[in-house]
Order: C-alpha cells, then structure tokens, then sequence
C-alpha cells in the first residue's frame, strides 16, 4: 500500500492510496483511470504541459468505460493503440473538507497493457509535450519533479513486477531484409556486428555483468535503428567512424497462453565496419571489450547463441 496527500484548491486534503487488486470495489465512482503500457518490458510515458512525465490516462468521456477511456487517452496522447488490459490495482482518493470538483470518495483504476501500434510520429500538442520508452532503472529520473514520485514509483515497479510474471510466448523470427510489411513496426533494439580492420569482430561486457554482448541497445522513440546503433557505438567504444550495413532484423512477437499476439517489435542487426581500435570510454557502462573471429562471436555472445546466429552470421558474411 502506498499513500500520497495532496491540498485542493478549495483547501480541502485528498489523501490518495494505492491497493492492489484484481477487482474493484462496487458502488465507488470512478474519477481518472491509468494504464502502465509496456512495449518489449519498457513503459511508456508522456510528457505533459506542467512539465510532469505521467503515463497514459484521463477522464472517462460519454459512454465510456474506463477501459475504452484508456485505450482512447493512449491514442491521443501517445500515438499508440494498446489492448489487453490487467486490472492491477487502484487509487482510492479520499478528500475531507471541500472536494471541489471531484466527489468525496473516487476511484482510479489502474492497469498494465500492451502496445500493439505505435506511430512512427509523435506530433507535440498543447496538453502532450513528448513521449519516451523507458526501462524500470530510468523510471526515477524522469519522475524526480513530480510531488507524487513516490507513489508512482512504487504502483511502476508494481507494474513491472506483474508484467514480468505473466506467462508469454516469445517468438523471434529473423529475416535477413526489413520488408514493407514489417517496416511499420516500431524498432525498440538495435545492435552490431562491429569488425575492426584486423578483421576481429569486438563484443563488450558491462560493469557487472559476465556477458558478452554485441555493442547495442534501445532506441529512443526519436531514433532510427541507424541512429541508435551509431549512438551506442560511440558510447560503448569511442568509435564514431565506420560505414554501417543492415543485416536486417528479429521481429519479436509477444503473445499470451492462449496464443493471442499482444505486442511485437523489430530488433534491428547491422555490420559495423571500421579502421578504428575500439576504447572503452572512461564514462561508459562498459568494462571490457573483446576482439574475437566470427565463429567465437556466434558461440559466446548473448545476442547470437540461439537459433538466429547462424542466419545473422551468414548476412554478415556476405558483405565481408
């Protein structure tokens, strides 16, 4: 349980507390609902007019109930189309004194859900600022100005909590060439095979960790693929020359038990090739870089010990 108390503007003090739950309560009217919208386990947040970073919701117009509400608000203030909805929890405010505009005793619904779609644009409004995937380590600091962190933080680790323990499916399928009909799948991933002109292709490990992985990462919502293999390049090696090459891409598709396809992303792979001897940056999460043949690489990095290496490696050896 978490609380959070807040003064209205008639001067009256709304205490609000979170409850988990899987239903809610009868007789209770519902004030504002939010959904934690997960695409491949980052969350979605919006930035909005106060300045505030918030995940998606707001008041039920007309008609509605409170998940066509949701499904609604995250079309207008996301960009994005989400479904299959997880009844989590709910806020229950509770004001003594002057109300105001609400009534006494409300309910906020909260969920976690799947984004199915998302547009490529985000186009700013006056009440919507910006938009952002986030991973639960970031969350924090894109939450330190609001009154209510704590209690957001907490229903979000919540969130994720449950995210991660329902039962899913995950299928990778590789294709060597992103094709119109996948092109319009939002890309969360991307990474590369880095070749130095030794010939050695390099892998890194971050501080802590024993994996070996391709040099990589998540794109942010304004990134290409292009754009965030090149970032993170440069961030995880000190390399900010090379000539890049598509090796095409892993389509993830995330369904339930029951077979039911609740969200899927690309995962994007290139061929990084360049003349300069990889560094690790003084400020990188990386610790260590390793210079390895191809077949060393397919057999010990993360990114590549499964059934996608071989096909990935074949790419690569083509351009090579």
């Amino acid at each position: 349980m978490s609380i959070y108390m807040r003064r209205n503007e008639n001067g009256g003090m709304t205490t609000f507390t979170f409850v988990k739950a899987t239903e809610l309560p009868s007789n209770v009217p519902i004030s504002t609902p939010l959904s934690f919208a997960f695409l491949d386990h980052r969350l979605l947040l919006v930035k909005k007019a106060n300045g505030w970073w918030d995940i998606v919701g707001g008041k039920m117009e007309g008609g509605e109930d409170y998940l066509m509400a949701l499904d609604r608000e995250a079309e207008e203030e996301g960009g994005v189309q989400i479904h299959a909805h997880t009844l989590v929890g709910y806020v229950r405010a509770e004001t003594k004194g002057d109300p105001g505009r609400f009534p006494p005793v409300s309910l906020l619904p909260v969920t976690y859900a799947h984004i199915k779609k998302m547009s490529h644009a985000f186009v700013p409004t006056r009440e919507v600022l910006a938009r952002d995937l986030v991973k639960l380590d970031e969350i924090e600091q894109y939450l330190s100005s609001r009154e209510d962190a704590g209690q957001l933080l907490h229903m979000a680790r919540y969130a994720f909590e449950q995210e991660g323990l329902v039962p899913y499916q995950h299928q990778f399928l590789y294709s060597p060439e992103v094709s119109a009909d996948i092109s319009n799948i939002p890309t969360t991933q991307a990474a590369a095979l880095v070749r130095g002109a030794d010939g050695k292709y390099y892998a890194v490990r971050e501080k802590g960790s024993k994996k070996w992985l391709l040099p990589g990462g998540g794109c942010r919502l304004s990134e290409g693929g292009e754009a965030c293999v090149r970032r993170e390049i440069l961030e995880e090696m000190g390399i900010s020359d090379g000539a890049l090459h598509s090796l095409g891409a892993i389509r993830v598709r995330v369904l339930n038990s029951q077979g039911m396809l609740l969200s899927e992303s690309l995962h994007r792979r290139y061929l990084f090739e360049t003349a300069t001897v990889p560094v690790v940056p003084p400020k990188s999460e990386i610790e260590e870089c390793a210079a390895l043949s191809l077949d060393e690489l397919v057999a010990h990095v993360e990114h590549l010990k499964n059934e996608n290496g071989p096909k990935i490696r074949a790419a690569a050896e083509k351009l090579v």
